[in-house]
């Protein structure tokens, strides 16, 4: 983004949550920035607003700029003009204002940097897509010395929300302190609600509670501060109040952090959140972020990427995740105890932020085949239980049968997650006919480079997927091989590398809008398919 001892302009926002009218109640999301020079930050920034033009919110995030090792953090408020979720759907184009958002870094000997405030604020356009569901954004921005920055962003909206936060925050290398000002929705005032402040923070900071086990495999665990200023162990059924009593229809004070010395909390999300108990805020998603503190490995509080993931370490295995609406619908594609390529799905809502998900894994056999006539699959016994749990919107742990596994995007490509969208791409996640449910198509590109992977049966009954890596010039249109693989890792099993099979024949999909297409099977079958709205 810049050169060693150079201004940086804070340039990330990605935005998520449900869909909604015009006038949206309450609009949340992430920009991410990323240049194209090399060694370029790494820029995170997440934020929420209420109205549709303006949209006026708070925004915070983590900068890491070129030459520094460490990050810092920024946040203040936001403003969006240009009608950020239009009636009916269309183009976009969002002038994006975050306050005060440019810091001065400066180098020191030991490769870290000293950050000050800059009073400046960043401003660019992004423009885009609204499609009624979902809003896709894109655009560039200059840095102070010149730098060329791509910015791209996804964003959602929903009705309304508990309430709406501004949070006031002063984070240096030995102390932070953080409070955050709270107006709670009109539909709480009156009641009986309880207020919980706690931390989504590195196992590594956190001392075991008399009855909690810390389980070091995790990216992150919940904590609440003590009396000492250090991060302890709970549940989210053993949440402490900050208070409780009658909601009153004034804006509230609440201290998030006093003093804490920072080597304490670095890297730790905290949290404000409010409900008749604590299981009950956190279930019900009446949570909200209100500071990161920088550190070196840091829990963000982020919904994952929607997108292709795998353990790095392991391939062969992958999983699709679509992360909307404050729902997740993933799938993990590997093999069965014979060797033959399988499938699992799970879906359901998410929790803080969208940065946990938990459910059972969803097993389904006897349905479509790739070209025969429809039938509907029989689900199967559920293989268990999984959970994942993201540090951040590219990085996570999944916990399933067959153990805790660390899981991060995949890049289809070298630098394939920085590369811009190509003008009139379709949407990334899962795609369907919806007349014929029980088979899902997964697809994601990267910039010019798809990748399409099918959830469907094979003539004995058994789940099956394939897929295909397709060039695509003309993202109306893409074509490549169906390939499928056998003898890879199965769930439960140790590691062990796949062989490709020999492919099944070409898939084509003709696109006629960004959210719908007509599917080719080999032998020219056509089906239908549109975006999988969940």
């Amino acid at each position: 983004m810049r050169m060693p001892g150079a201004t940086v302009a804070a340039v990330a926002v990605v935005i998520a949550s449900a869909a909604m009218p015009v006038h949206a109640q309450h609009v949340t999301g992430r920009v991410v920035g990323t240049s194209p020079a090399a060694n370029g930050p790494n820029a995170s920034f997440s934020f929420e607003c209420t109205g549709n033009d303006p949209c006026t919110g708070t925004f915070r995030g983590t900068l890491k700029p070129t030459g520094c090792s460490n990050f810092t953090s920024v946040t203040g408020p936001l403003v969006v003009t240009g009608g950020i979720v239009p009636s009916p759907p269309g183009p976009v184009v969002l002038t994006v204002t975050l306050a005060n958002a440019n810091v001065q870094d400066t180098n020191n000997p030991d490769g870290t940097c000293t950050f000050a405030p800059r009073n400046r604020d960043f401003v660019d356009t992004l423009s885009g897509r609204w499609d009624g569901v979902q809003g896709t954004v894109s655009g560039t921005h200059v840095d102070n010395d010149g730098t060329l920055v791509n910015l791209a962003a996804t964003y959602t909206a929903d009705a309304g929300a508990p309430f709406q936060m501004a949070v006031t925050a002063d984070v240096t290398g030995a102390a932070a302190n953080a409070t955050a000002s709270v107006q709670f929705a009109s539909g709480l005032v009156g009641t009986v609600q309880s207020v919980y402040v706690f931390a989504l923070a590195p196992p590594a900071l956190v001392k075991r509670g008399a009855q909690d086990k810390v389980d070091a495999s995790l990216p992150c665990v919940l904590a609440q501060l003590n009396s000492a200023g250090q991060l302890v162990a709970v549940s989210a059924a053993s949440l402490e109040a900050y208070v409780t009593g009658v909601v009153s229809a004034g804006a509230q004070a609440y201290t998030i952090l006093n003093n804490v010395p920072t080597v304490n909390i670095a890297g730790a999300t905290f949290m404000l959140g409010v409900g008749t108990s604590s299981s009950s805020a956190i279930a019900g998603n009446s949570t909200r972020a209100a500071v990161t503190v920088p550190g070196t490995t840091a829990c963000k509080a982020e919904a994952p990427e929607t997108g292709w993931w795998w353990n790095d370490k392991e391939g062969g295995r992958g999983f699709s995740i679509e992360a909307r609406n404050g729902n997740l619908f993933f799938a993990g594609y590997l093999y069965d105890a014979t060797g033959q390529a399988t499938w699992l799905a799970a879906a359901g809502p998410t929790t803080l932020e969208g940065s946990v998900f938990q459910g059972d894994l969803l097993a389904y056999a006897n349905g479509q085949t790739m070209t025969g006539a429809y039938k509907a699959p029989t689900p199967q016994a559920s293989p268990g239980r999984i959970t994942i749990t993201f540090s951040d919107a590219q990085d996570g742990v999944l916990s399933w049968p067959g153990g805790n596994i660390g899981i991060k995007r995949f890049e289809m490509v070298p630098g394939g997650l920085s590369l811009a969208p190509v003008a009139n791409q379709p949407q990334d996640g899962w795609w369907w006919n919806e007349s014929e449910s029980g088979r899902g198509y997964f697809i994601e590109w990267q910039g010019a480079n798809a990748f399409l992977a099918t959830y469907l049966y094979t003539a004995a009954g058994s789940p099956i997927w394939y897929a295909s890596q397709p060039a695509t010039p003309d993202p109306s249109r893409i074509t490549g091989a169906l390939t499928t693989y056998t003898g890879g890792q199965t769930l439960t099993g140790p590691y062990r590398a796949p062989t490709a099979s020999p492919s099944a024949g070409n898939v084509a999909i003709t696109f006629t809008g960004p959210d719908s297409g007509v599917l080719a099977w080999p032998g020219g079958l056509q089906v239908p398919i549109k975006r999988f709205r969940f």
